[in-house]
């Protein structure tokens, strides 16, 4: 019975269960708060010459979204097709549905359409899109070069 706990059954082959790591967590967190904080100063009018908010701005910039991209691509490994299909959709079906909601009200405003626009990501959906790129692009790395350390 205590090794049903331990283990879990698919298909067969014993699986020891997935546990998350709270530190990863924990700087993600960071970063959510460090992104929020970040858009919250840059969106505000401050005078060119205040020096505390654009040295904050710059500190931020400097390594917030390089860690997130560097924890991203940590997590990433190859996947057989049906799974990558199941991890790309689950990316693109947020990135399309927010796309539209944007997008279309202001086609309808403009009064006119533009399909480039429709296809370039709205403000924070760049990340969303580059991480379905970096997601594709690992499976044509070679193996050799994936488990180098």
């Amino acid at each position: 019975m205590e090794n049903c706990k331990q283990m879990i059954m698919c298909e067969d082959k014993p699986q020891t269960p997935k546990v998350r790591d709270e530190r990863i967590d924990s700087v993600k967190y960071w970063l959510i708060i460090l992104v929020i904080l970040g858009h919250v100063i840059e969106k505000q009018k401050f005078p060119d010459n205040d020096v505390c908010a654009t040295t904050l701005l710059k500190w931020i910039y400097i390594f917030h979204m390089p860690l997130f991209i560097f924890i991203s691509g940590y997590f990433t490994r190859k996947k057989n097709p049906i799974n990558l299909i199941s991890g790309i959709w689950k990316l693109l079906e947020p990135l399309i549905i927010i796309q539209l909601i944007v997008r279309i009200p202001e086609f309808i405003q403009k009064e006119t359409f533009s399909f480039r626009e429709l296809l370039t990501p709205w403000w924070l959906l760049w990340y969303m899109l580059s991480l379905i790129y970096w997601r594709l692009l690992i499976q044509i790395i070679p193996n050799r070069l994936l488990n180098m350390t």
